[in-house]
């Protein structure tokens, strides 16, 4: 029922945090970036993702687009529509069907189109149909790249038809409930001790996600309280045990924490652990 079919084209949901610094993996959410540095910048009435080339291999933003039953199928003619501003070296465009976590150029709707020059802020769209897809592709990348200087993007939006319509907006609840479909932080769980060192804790999300989720501290410092005793740090974490039959909306693990008591409750506070189950 809405008309982007972009995820946070806004850049408002930044669960991860809002600078990354000669970094590899998702930044703000749904945007990920690749071994340089990347900001989100606060316009004052709109947010952008800015890309800063560091050194070596081409600075690059993938943004990818879960393929739903009957969406960017062949012979559909979709429009991409955006802000972006460059600097020292312009940003080409690609788009193209992905098939796995990292995946090929399997089918190219635009190959490395390079974008005029702009030192302000311009308005960019470009129209494409699709050449179609088959099963094993699981999304539609859209990559930005440069092989130099600083890029900023804001405001993308994809959406059915040959014209750009003005920017959708979404409320920040909305948009943050579909982004935690890929990401989101843990709730308030409680758990266990079975040794002076290791806490078997449970894992909730506050939502279904796309996929059982890898999972990783967020925050490591004072996250896990011996009841009325002390706070104690998050370690290490051993491996996923998913609730149920897909672990989608959480399961157990067995974390080693600073030196507490065996057989002993504890509380893991909400927002230590990440939940991942991006594209």
């Amino acid at each position: 029922g809405r008309r982007n079919l972009i995820i946070n084209g806004d850049m408002k949901i930044a669960q991860r945090g809002t600078s990354f610094t000669s970094y590899s993996g998702y930044t703000i959410d749904r945007y990920k970036g690749f071994g340089h540095t990347y900001n989100r910048i606060d316009n004052g009435d709109f947010y952008s993702l800015r890309m800063l080339w560091v050194t070596g291999t081409d600075a690059n933003i993938y943004y990818p687009v879960e393929l739903e039953r009957g969406q960017l199928e062949n012979g559909q003619t979709y429009t991409l529509s955006f802000k972006y501003k460059s600097a020292g070296s312009p940003m080409t465009l690609e788009i193209f069907y992905r098939t796995g976590t990292t995946g090929a150029n399997v089918i190219s709707q635009i190959s490395g189109q390079t974008l005029p020059d702009s030192s302000g802020f311009s308005e960019y769209s470009i129209t494409f149909t699709c050449k179609g897809r088959i099963a094993a592709h699981t999304a539609l990348n859209i990559r930005f790249g440069n092989a130099s200087g600083t890029n900023e993007i804001a405001n993308l939006q994809l959406e059915v038809g040959k014209v750009a319509t003005p920017f959708e907006h979404r409320s920040y609840g909305e948009e943050l409930a579909l982004c935690q479909r890929y990401y989101q932080l843990n709730i308030s769980n409680t758990g266990f001790t079975n040794s002076t060192t290791v806490c078997r804790i449970g894992i909730s999300g506050v939502s279904q996600m796309r996929a059982q989720p890898s999972i990783a501290i967020v925050d490591a410092t004072g996250r896990v309280e011996d009841f009325g005793i002390a706070n104690r740090n998050l370690v290490s974490l051993a491996s996923f045990s998913p609730g149920g039959a897909s672990g989608t909306m959480g399961g157990a693990v067995d974390a080693t924490i600073t030196s507490s008591s065996n057989q002993r409750s504890h509380i893991l506070f909400a927002g230590s652990i990440g939940l991942d189950a991006e594209l």
